[in-house]
């Protein structure tokens, strides 16, 4: 019908009837007809549970069925006509079971279909545009939410994450946006892990010396489809743990966002805590909040003994989202166990299969000869006649 299209953009088919008789003709006058003018339009729903909704909340693992129905217009030539979806890059699209639809009747194969996987993109070119002038054509392609994606950019006033999607068609160079349908996907799950890293991997105990630097990795996840008010990281560590002040830092996607919070640390009761400036920016995210701490030198360590002897020191740490608390798994160090868990700076006892060095002196030790010796332990004579002995030689003068 492009060739009826006047210049105010309407269909205008005249009309006009001829009368012969013998050899004479008679045109009747001309009647304009003027079928209805299709403009290009795009509409986008989800199909769900055979409805056409606007928005779907989706379980875990659930497909997204979407249906874009495009008006190819009719008061144009069409020297070209482009259906796509450029979708949001979490979400996955299925190449399996995408179609072009003309009512029932599948018209796929009357244009080119191709994915963009990484941009997430389906684009459907027709051979022919001029065969689809004033007609209905229908896009049904699905797709899911991808595993583990971010969806913290998703998140709205009220905490709830939104993914939007609109259809395009391009007409000649006209592009013709649908309406933004949404999902929103299940929730996404607060959490708290606690890991120490030692030799670049994350592990749950080590083995330190008391001079050891330990750092500690706390791994927190901000839920999502809840209003976050507040949002609090601590971890309050034994008191035989020295935090090093100079060795905190807060980041999140990479980023050091310490500064976005007020960071406190109570050196005498060695706890650290984070309270987040403006909360809800953080819903949705993974922050990560790394610190150092060492053995107090002199600590008590009695307490930490278990019933092999080793010294076991744990830590947990600790994230409060509005009412609600969570608690890591906890982790543990081990320093060498001392002779005296009271002074941990004390040896180790000695080896008792060790043979003990003697206690009383030998010949060697004594500088003294045997000579010398017997002549300190003899008893001096006092007389020059008889035995020598004064009182022996008394007795002796009675017999």
């Amino acid at each position: 019908m492009t060739d009826y299209v006047v210049q105010d953009g309407s269909i205008q088919i005249p009309n006009q009837a001829t009368v012969k008789i013998g050899d004479e003709s008679q045109n009747s006058n001309t009647v304009i007809t003027k079928p209805p003018v299709i403009d290009a339009s795009a509409t986008k729903s989800i199909l769900e549970d055979g409805e056409l909704k606007q928005h779907q909340d989706l379980e875990k693992g659930e497909a997204i069925q979407y249906q874009m129905d495009f008006e190819v217009p009719n008061n144009k030539k069409l020297t070209s006509l482009v259906l796509y979806d450029d979708m949001e890059d979490v979400l996955d699209i299925s190449t399996a079971d995408a179609k072009v639809y003309l009512g029932n009747q599948d018209v796929t194969a009357k244009g080119t279909l191709k994915f963009d996987e990484e941009a997430e993109k389906i684009v459907w070119t027709a051979t022919n545009p001029q065969e689809f002038s004033g007609k209905k054509l229908t896009l049904r392609a699905s797709a899911s939410v991808k595993e583990d994606a971010d969806l913290s950019t998703y998140v709205d006033e009220n905490g709830m994450v939104v993914i939007p999607n609109e259809a395009h068609m391009t007409v000649n160079d006209e592009d013709v946006p649908s309406n933004v349908v949404t999902v929103t996907p299940p929730p996404v799950e607060p959490s708290v892990n606690k890991h120490i890293l030692a030799d670049d991997e994350e592990v749950t105990h080590q083995d330190v010396t008391l001079t050891d630097l330990i750092t500690y990795k706390l791994d927190y996840q901000v839920p999502t489809n809840e209003k976050i008010t507040e949002l609090i990281l601590w971890d309050d560590m034994e008191d035989v743990l020295e935090i090093q002040t100079k060795d905190v830092s807060i980041t999140c996607d990479g980023v050091d966002v310490t500064a976005e919070g007020e960071l406190t640390i109570n050196e005498e009761t060695e706890k650290l805590e984070w309270k987040a400036t403006n909360p809800a920016k953080f819903t949705g995210k993974k922050l990560t909040v790394q610190v150092s701490a060492k053995v107090k030198a002199g600590a008590d360590l009695s307490s930490y003994m278990d019933g092999n002897g080793e010294i076991m020191i744990p830590n947990t740490a600790h994230m409060k989202v509005n009412d609600e608390e969570l608690e890591s798994p906890v982790v543990t160090v081990t320093p060498p166990t001392p002779a005296d868990p009271l002074n941990p700076l004390t040896p180790l006892a000695p080896d008792v299969d060790k043979p003990l060095v003697p206690t009383n002196p030998t010949e060697e030790s004594n500088p003294k000869t045997k000579t010398e010796q017997e002549a300190v332990n003899e008893i001096p004579k006092t007389g020059s006649a008889g035995t020598g002995y004064k009182l022996l030689d008394f007795f002796k003068g009675l017999f």
